[in-house]
């Protein structure tokens, strides 16, 4: 949703973002610090280091927008880079909630039905790919907005641990319907 809008008015500031970067290291090795940076988010968060927590999952949300620039300016997208960006995304958000998880015992249950509604939602939306149609409708959440949200979440729960359950609630809530406003569309386009 807000992705979409985002897109549209960095469009050409990212492809001169990715010319730029795509000087000092190919796409892939940005994919591999999106995962560096966030994997380590995960470990800070679930250490309770906020700041440092926030920082490198900022950093690897920096880095997971100019992967996919870099490919696209220098013209050198592939298979393998896709497949890797995709792994990679589900990786640092699935240690972005096991950081909620083993952190914050008050979060357990939020976060772990964060984590299975966004990778419920995930798979539907490839799985209806697979098959050649693109699901009708629209997600609620996209990879973006759900990173604002677990940032909100992080920077609250020290203090406020109620209200970051309820991000992360909001999260599963929002995911799990996506899921099935896809389930509903596959049903009538199959």
């Amino acid at each position: 949703m807000l992705q979409k809008k985002l897109r549209e008015i960095l469009a050409g500031k990212t492809f001169a973002m990715g010319r730029v970067f795509g000087k000092a290291a190919s796409a892939n090795t940005y994919t591999a610090l999106v995962l560096l940076f966030g994997i380590g988010g995960g470990l800070l968060l679930a250490l309770q280091y906020v700041a440092a927590a926030i920082l490198c999952i900022l950093l690897s949300g920096f880095f997971d927008a100019i992967d996919g620039a870099v490919a696209k300016a220098n013209k050198k997208s592939s298979v393998f880079g896709g497949i890797f960006d995709s792994v990679t995304d589900k990786i640092t958000e699935t240690a972005f909630y096991a950081g909620f998880f083993f952190g914050y015992p008050g979060l357990q249950t939020a976060s772990f039905l964060a984590a299975i509604s966004f990778l419920l939602s995930s798979y539907t939306f490839k799985r209806i790919l697979k098959e050649g149609k693109t699901p009708p409708g629209f997600v609620l959440l996209e990879r973006k907005e759900r990173i604002f949200i677990i940032i909100a979440a992080i920077a609250l729960a020290e203090f406020y641990t109620v209200a970051s359950y309820y991000l992360l609630l909001l999260i599963a809530a929002w995911s799990f319907y996506s899921v099935l406003q896809m389930l509903c569309a596959a049903k009538k386009i199959f």
